[in-house]
């Protein structure tokens, strides 16, 4: 999905909420999606899937905004990248109140 939103021509996006906000919730839902496909289904979390899922959304956030400079009317933003970046912050910090007792899903 964020793939394909930034491939989309700058011109055909529709404005439909604040940027900043739709780059958090982007990034949150891909924040949680990440964390349960690296802790599997019922295993208990640990430092590293935390760490793991930071980075990879982050790595990606930086991705996603180099390959909008290829794109039509598209532009990369080191904001945009901060903002995704917080949004799997917060996937995180989220995923790690629901899961304090005990670690367990």
């Amino acid at each position: 999905m964020i793939f394909s939103i930034s491939a989309t021509e700058g011109r055909r996006l529709p404005v439909v909420m604040d940027d900043r906000l739709a780059h958090m919730l982007e990034y949150l839902g891909l924040g949680i999606l990440v964390m349960m496909a690296l802790a599997g289904w019922g295993e208990r979390l640990v430092a590293a899937h935390y760490t793991g899922g930071w980075l990879y959304g982050a790595l990606f956030a930086i991705s996603d905004e180099w390959h909008q400079l290829f794109v039509p009317g598209r532009d990369a933003s080191v904001q945009d990248a901060v903002f995704d970046v917080f949004g799997v912050t917060i996937a995180l910090m989220l995923v790690l109140v629901m899961t304090r007792d005990g670690g367990q899903r």
